[in-house]
């Protein structure tokens, strides 16, 4: 199978998965046997994606296969993982039902999120679209207008264009500085380091960035101890998913802490979110770390979210009034100046 097509198979599963594997567990849990499951899923689901992936797992089950191992290379990441799982406790029902619900909730609000965040995004890309407007195309006809005139250009519209000049290579600048800074972040060296940690650590948005990772941490590892997984076996599981490295390295590390026999405290003592640590010091006395996982998942979730919608409520107007401002002061430099060499022409 081609590998765009492959990337295209993939995705359509990962996004209509949830729902069509929600009726299979329904349909589980009601004592259905999965070869009819199967079939009467594949027959109720108009996706096509889904139906020839529904089609494959039923002709695995009649030949004798693992579900795990039906078209390994078109199966979102994840979902391998949960039926991997679902092979080692026979929980399948369980399991399929809690990735569909956990995931479709996750969806909801990430797409809720973007909804949120598209109009400032907008109205960053208007602020870019005005700037190389003005910087390429107004202020050389103003420059050029004066020039065929024989008067010298203003001091303000010199100062307008001197700024302009100065953006693209601001925007250079920035653009090296953040392909370095990303170079960086895959060296093991730098990333080791003390600086790289402090010069992380006072970035902005890094405490979100964090938030975000614990989040997507203990909402994985929920899913897998709470369908049976022990903890060694589910750090393991996701310590050899390699899509997302950082997930992937600290749960290799995490597991090497465990199979030591270390506390818990000590296991998940890392750049968390403080909710992580408190929620794991209630499971080393309730000895219910799947209980305190969810928790911890549902409540930085919500943190993420309401960070988010604070960081929204001042960028749009910032950027609205920054972009009045721009067109304003650009445009007072550029006609004002014009109008009285007309005057003074006339």
């Amino acid at each position: 199978m081609p590998l765009l097509h492959q990337y295209w198979v993939r995705q359509r599963l990962q996004a209509e998965l949830p729902e069509v594997l929600l009726m299979l567990s329904s349909l589980l849990s009601a004592g259905i046997a999965i070869e009819q499951a199967l079939r009467y899923t594949s027959d109720a689901c108009s996706h096509r994606a889904s139906k020839a992936y529904l089609k494959a797992l039923r002709d695995g089950v009649r030949d004798g296969q693992s579900l795990s191992s039906v078209t390994t290379e078109v199966v979102p990441t994840w979902l391998m993982v949960m039926l991997r799982t679902a092979e080692l406790t026979g929980e399948l029902s369980k399991i399929l039902t809690d990735w569909s619900t956990q995931t479709i909730e996750q969806k909801r609000w990430i797409a809720d999120i973007r909804r949120k965040a598209a109009y400032p995004l907008l109205l960053l890309v208007g602020t870019f679209v005005t700037m190389m407007v003005i910087g390429n195309v107004v202020i050389p006809q103003f420059e050029h207008m004066y020039l065929e005139m024989g008067q010298p250009i203003p001091s303000g519209m010199r100062t307008v264009m001197g700024v302009w000049h100065l953006v693209p290579e601001l925007m250079g600048a920035v653009l090296v500085i953040s392909t370095l800074w990303a170079v960086a972040g895959h060296i093991p060296g730098v990333v080791s380091s003390r600086v790289w940690k402090s010069c992380k650590r006072h970035l902005p948005g890094h405490q979100l960035i964090v938030l975000h990772r614990t989040h997507r941490f203990c909402f994985t590892l929920a899913l897998l101890t709470d369908a049976g997984l022990p903890l060694l076996d589910a750090l393991t599981a996701m310590g050899n998913v390699h899509r997302e490295r950082w997930l992937s390295q600290v749960s290799r590390e995490i597991a090497e802490q465990v199979s030591t026999g270390a506390r818990l405290s000590r296991c998940f003592d890392g750049e968390w979110d403080p909710l992580l640590a408190l929620q794991i010091q209630r499971a080393e006395i309730s000895g219910d770390l799947s209980d305190a996982l969810l928790k911890t998942e549902v409540l930085t979730r919500a943190e993420f979210i309401r960070r988010i919608e604070r960081i929204r409520t001042w960028l749009e107007p910032s950027l609205s009034v920054a972009v009045g401002l721009l067109i304003g002061v650009t445009m007072y430099s550029l006609y004002v100046p014009m109008y009285t060499l007309i005057s003074d022409i006339s």
